[in-house]
């Protein structure tokens, strides 16, 4: 096979490609649109709980389209490469719906500073954030929401990526009135050069 007649091929294999990522930023017009009917308004005005129900089922049908559908024909590969988008775009617009009713529940320029914050973060980051926060008590989520308030969301982001022990470390070490006697004497043998490697790998 010539160098041509290779080309060639290759962008014919690449056709149902750029012709799905056309077809996706069509298919934004008609999500938003989607959004707009009382369907959609519907969806919106579910509850977290709810909305997160039905992004697990969505992901399941995700998952579905890349097990069972095979590319073995271009017309397949553009329609697989379509329906695996729109979950997180049906997803998004739910999510977008619950952040905003996330920020109207904020009262305090404190309190809307942060989740303003928080909202700069990808949604694996921000769930994994808030799965976090649920096994806190409410002292440490003050203290917590103290030092969160003085990062950006690049900096929050980057601690996200701590296992879950570096993070309590690190907040330890930030926050050691927070916690009772105990735990302020173990924060003190733990700040060895190992707590200040930490500390140099979320300054970077």
């Amino acid at each position: 096979m010539g160098f041509l007649d290779a080309k060639f091929t290759r962008l014919v294999e690449l056709l149902p490609v750029f012709a799905a990522n056309y077809a996706k930023r069509f298919m934004e017009h008609v999500y938003d649109n989607v959004f707009q009917t009382p369907f959609g308004q519907k969806l919106v005005a579910m509850g977290k709980s709810k909305k997160y129900a039905v992004e697990f089922g969505l992901n399941l049908l995700t998952a579905f389209f890349e097990d069972r559908l095979a590319e073995n024909t271009k017309l397949k590969k553009f329609v697989k490469e379509v329906g695996i988008d729109v979950v997180p775009e049906i997803s998004k617009r739910m999510i977008n719906g619950a952040r905003e009713e996330i920020l109207g529940s904020a009262k305090t320029l404190e309190e809307k500073e942060i989740v303003q914050i928080l909202f700069g973060l990808e949604d694996k980051e921000l769930f994994g954030l808030l799965g976090w926060f649920y096994e806190k008590s409410a002292s440490e989520l003050m203290a917590i929401s103290s030092q969160l308030s003085l990062m950006s969301a690049e900096q929050i982001a980057r601690l996200m990526n701590f296992s879950v022990e570096d993070r309590e470390k690190y907040f330890g070490v930030l926050n050691p009135r927070s916690r009772p006697k105990e735990a302020k004497q173990e924060i003190l043998k733990a700040m060895t050069d190992d707590i200040k490697g930490l500390r140099q790998r979320f300054q970077r």
